[in-house]
């Protein structure tokens, strides 16, 4: 019953909430999950630490409408979020929601999605997240998670001329319950810019989980030759807690 309480909450009020999205091992959890527990609510908050934005906090939460199906709804704020202008490359304190659904069937889910962004220091919206599809493959040894989504600047400045594309993939091998890792691979393409690949890091991924919980850690190296160097290096420190 108080897992309900507070998962309704959440789901409430992060609709009012100004992604990574970073999501983790924990989402697939969740929605397998789903059929062990009475309420149809289910979600998880998490604080990450990442090379591109800085300390981030999100949640994510999902109802299950039936069996292989559902809503889904995600919230996100950013110390600093780098987006590239005409003329410099300029930091904005950063809020998204975002809000889809999510099929589900055996180990396969997707997640479809759309999202609004707003600038905290000049107080108005910044971006359109749309669309995005998350997809998910998980089976008792192996996890494989995609994220696909496009930032579109564009809609609220002509001028700005930032849209890009983004992808993020990993594959995890599972020996035991508490322990995974495996290879990922991250991609951003500028739309404008001349078609600029604002960055490829390629590296590795280590995760581990218990009761609920789970610490993600990704350590890669920027081959794209847009990168400068003191940007090659690319890092992410992921905590969840699921609920």
């Amino acid at each position: 019953m108080f897992k309900t309480i507070i998962a309704t909450l959440l789901l409430t009020t992060t609709s009012f909430a100004a992604q990574s999205t970073y999501t983790p091992i924990v989402k697939a959890d969740i929605i397998n999950d789903l059929k062990e527990e009475q309420s149809n609510i289910h979600g998880f908050i998490k604080i990450d630490q990442d090379y591109i934005s800085g300390l981030q906090l999100s949640t994510f939460a999902t109802y299950q409408y039936s069996e292989n199906f559902g809503f889904a709804i995600n919230a996100l704020m950013s110390e600093n979020y780098v987006y590239q202008t005409k003329d410099v490359v300029a930091n904005s304190y950063y809020g998204e929601v975002d809000a889809g659904l999510f099929f589900n069937y055996k180990s396969l889910t997707l997640t479809p999605m759309v999202g609004i962004g707003f600038d905290f220091a000049a107080k108005k919206p910044l971006t359109l997240s749309a669309p995005q599809l998350d997809i998910i493959v998980a089976t008792d040894k192996w996890y494989f998670e995609s994220w696909n989504y496009i930032i579109v600047y564009s809609t609220f400045e002509k001028n700005l001329g930032s849209d890009y594309i983004h992808t993020r993939n990993w594959i995890l091998y599972k020996p035991n319950n508490l322990f995974s890792f495996g290879p990922q691979a991250e991609y951003t393409y500028g739309i404008q810019h001349k078609h600029t690949i604002y960055g490829l890091p390629i590296g590795g991924h280590i995760e581990g989980t218990y009761n609920g919980n789970s610490l993600g850690m990704f350590l890669g190296y920027d081959v794209s030759p847009a990168t400068n160097d003191s940007g090659k290096v690319a890092g992410r420190i992921t905590l969840n807690h699921s609920f």
